[in-house]
């Protein structure tokens, strides 16, 4: 059965990652999905295209549901479905920017996966909360451009927008900063808005800072972190985030916070 479904045999499966063969292309929607089933939603019948081995992507339909476990699913593939369900099936598309919880679970679950070469990432775009920079249709119209932009930068589209004009993402590493930066500049030129007016801000941490046992309090803490060091309170979507009082002297003495003043599976 692994062999027919993912290419290899039993014993060469144990500790590696369900997501590692879904397509790059469909893994946000995947994540997406088990975050959903994880938040108690039933999701039905999904399809995905798996990486087989060396054999070309196929497509499987796939059914989750939780185990008696805690964090424990079972994944219930099938490579053919009867005609009759299969107009009731979940089709890949391209996700939204994350809820506020949404983010927390996918952060988690990634940080499982690839956590020592993701970085947890702040965005702010000033532009968008002042309202004389620029008509409420152009801030509206930029802003969803700089939606994108920023989901399509990063780590398996895990990104949530935690006010006007301010984003966290999970990013690698290897990819640089700039290379965002670049793209929100872009995105604001073909409106008709100079680089040099966005007051762009950047501030991010090695998410394997934040433990092995990583859950989502910490990550809440080390989003409220970076959203503004020198408030000890903050809210994102109803939930008051409290900075410890040891989270910022630590985080500031190892040196886990960059601050740049140019202008974010389980199975």
């Amino acid at each position: 059965m692994t062999m027919q479904h993912l290419g290899m045999e039993l014993r060469h499966i144990a500790n590696r990652a369900f997501i590692d063969f879904v397509t790059p292309a469909q893994r946000a929607w995947f994540r997406r999905c088990i975050v959903k089933v994880t938040a108690g939603e039933e999701l039905g019948i999904i399809t995905a295209d798996l990486q087989t081995g060396a054999v070309a992507p196929q497509p499987f339909f796939v059914t989750a549901r939780p185990a008696k476990g805690e964090g424990k699913w079972w994944l219930m593939l099938a490579a053919n479905l009867p005609e009759a369900l299969r107009a009731a099936v979940r089709k890949p598309d391209k996700p939204p920017l994350a809820s506020g919880h949404e983010f927390m679970l996918l952060v988690e679950s990634a940080a499982q996966q690839a956590g020592e070469r993701l970085d947890l990432m702040r965005v702010n775009a000033a532009i968008l909360t002042d309202e004389m920079a620029a008509s409420p249709e152009t801030r509206a119209n930029l802003q969803a451009a700089f939606d994108q932009v920023v989901l399509n930068d990063a780590y398996d589209g895990i990104a949530s927008r935690t006010g006007a004009g301010e984003y966290l993402l999970l990013r690698d590493r290897e990819v640089p900063s700039g290379t965002l930066l670049a793209r929100l500049g872009e995105a604001a030129e073909s409106h008709a808005i100079p680089r040099s007016q966005l007051g762009l801000e950047t501030s991010a941490l090695q998410l394997s800072s934040l433990g092995s046992n990583l859950n989502p309090a910490g990550i809440r803490r080390a989003a409220a972190t970076l959203r503004n060091i020198d408030r000890p309170v903050q809210e994102w979507e109803g939930v008051v985030m409290e900075q410890p009082f040891w989270l910022r002297p630590a985080v500031l003495a190892f040196g886990l916070v960059a601050i740049l003043a140019i202008g974010w599976l389980i199975v």
